[in-house]
């Protein structure tokens, strides 16, 4: 069976439209995909206002312990100490703060409203993180303490802290 030029020519415009009808769908179906994206951000609702978890989405292993770290000191040097009461992992805050006025007077005494926070170390062992860092309280007199804080993150911008604490 010999085709003709014009049933090969007509064969061949089907084909080149059903090629770009195709890649039409493609192209539809990457947009819809690239819409639905904000959609699936998770966001938390604080008492300041929302915190869209995407800051710490894309960052690896260290960096969100830092930011976690770094968002737990803030709570601390704001005096926001039920914030940062509430991130206590529930053994830990059992064992040595009962209550959160207990943790407050903790806090007052051992943290300023001014610190600067450098890390020296960040291990993971299992499903926790050891972070070793080094706190300048920044008000006079200045001072610097070592300390080591363990981070359990159980999800996206969800985590428990515990820490060593001083003096027990």
């Amino acid at each position: 069976m010999k085709l003709s030029k014009k049933s090969i020519r007509i064969i061949l415009i089907i084909f080149l439209i059903a090629i770009a009808i195709l890649l039409l769908l493609i192209g539809i179906l990457k947009k819809e995909t690239k819409e639905e994206k904000p959609e699936e951000i998770k966001t938390v609702q604080t008492d300041d206002n929302t915190v869209v978890t995407e800051r710490v989405r894309n960052r690896g292993e260290k960096e969100r312990m830092q930011v976690y770290l770094a968002e737990f000191i803030k709570n601390l040097e704001k005096g926001e100490y039920g914030k940062a009461y509430n991130k206590l992992y529930p053994e830990f805050r059992e064992n040595f703060f009962e209550t959160e006025e207990g943790f407050k007077q903790y806090a007052k005494q051992n943290y300023s409203s001014l610190m600067a926070v450098e890390y020296e170390d960040i291990q993971r062992q299992g499903a926790y993180y050891i972070l070793t860092v080094t706190i300048t309280n920044l008000e006079e007199p200045l001072t610097t303490i070592n300390q080591m804080f363990i981070i359990h993150e159980t999800g996206l911008n969800e985590y428990q802290i515990s820490f060593q604490v001083k003096g027990r």
